[in-house]
Formats: structure tokens, C-alpha cells, sequence
């Protein structure tokens, strides 16, 4: 049986980012995966140049970055 794993990190930009790249927990987490059997993994990041709330302050979803 097939099974998917999603993780989602935030980084306050690339300084932060390389930090953690270079850090031990990043260097380790193959090897710690790996112990699960994980076979393949598919990396990729992401720059969000936009957020905002999905509900306005009378509780109603916008898709409007307003």
C-alpha cells in the first residue's frame, strides 16, 4: 500500500532557509526518513510574494488580497 507524506515548512527568506539547509536536523533527515523505508521523495520550494486572511472581519471568505 502506497503512502504520501506531505510537509510544509515556512522560512522568512533564503538566510533562513540556508541556515536551516546547513544545519545537522536538515543533514540528518535522509538518513532518519530512510529508516521508514522510504524509497523516492520529490523536494521543491516555493517563494510567496502574497498572503492574507481567507475570512474578513465579518467572518465571510474572500479570495481578494484586499
Amino acid at each position: 500500500m502506497a503512502t504520501r507524506i506531505h510537509v510544509f515548512e515556512e522560512w522568512h527568506g533564503e538566510a533562513a532557509l540556508a541556515a536551516h539547509l546547513a544545519g545537522p536536523q536538515y543533514r540528518g533527515m535522509l538518513g532518519h526518513i530512510g529508516a521508514f523505508g522510504v524509497r523516492a521523495s520529490s523536494s521543491r520550494k516555493f517563494a510567496v510574494s502574497r498572503e492574507g486572511p481567507v475570512y474578513n472581519s465579518q467572518g465571510v471568505a474572500s479570495a481578494g488580497f484586499d
